[in-house]
């Protein structure tokens, strides 16, 4: 009786361990919530296949390859250059993030400097821009955009 009980605990637990359903590349949708939390770092900005990551380079000043996202009641606050009160939240089963209208700016201007959203990077008036996570542990985040362009972000912790 007792190691019939002990295999129905080990074949239920295994049966819970592997049903989490993935992103493609890596991390497990339940725990997303909780891994994006933190700051991250730019380590790739991809536009139709080119790495362009360089290129948003402003003289040199890395603020721009900060990010951090922060725990809120039903979203998920993001601290990005100075967009204050920007938020994102997990959507489709936690397989898609979306960044929301208040992202809409392209450019943020501080003591002259701007920089770009790569967040939304083809804002309009009223646009929230929803990416597809493939990969979201708690040492890396990779989604990707299509709009008219295409596009990959890669951050690590």
């Amino acid at each position: 009786m007792r190691q019939s009980v002990l295999y129905m605990f080990f074949f239920i637990s295994a049966t819970l361990l592997f049903s989490c359903k993935k992103y493609p590349e890596g991390g497990c949708e339940r725990r997303g919530p909780k891994n994006i939390i933190g700051t991250w770092t730019l380590a790739l900005y991809e536009v139709n296949g080119i790495d362009s990551t360089e290129l948003i380079n402003y003289n040199g000043d890395d603020i721009y390859k900060k990010i951090t996202f922060l725990k809120n009641v039903s979203t998920i606050s993001v601290d990005y250059k100075g967009y204050d009160g920007a938020s994102a939240k997990f959507i489709k089963g936690n397989s898609e993030i979306l960044f929301n209208s208040s992202f809409n700016m392209t450019y943020y201007n501080s003591n002259t400097r701007k920089y770009r959203n790569i967040l939304v990077p083809e804002a309009s008036s009223k646009t929230d821009c929803a990416w597809e996570i493939i990969k979201l542990n708690k040492k890396e985040f990779v989604i990707k955009a299509q709009k008219q362009n295409a596009y990959t972000i890669k951050f690590n912790k």
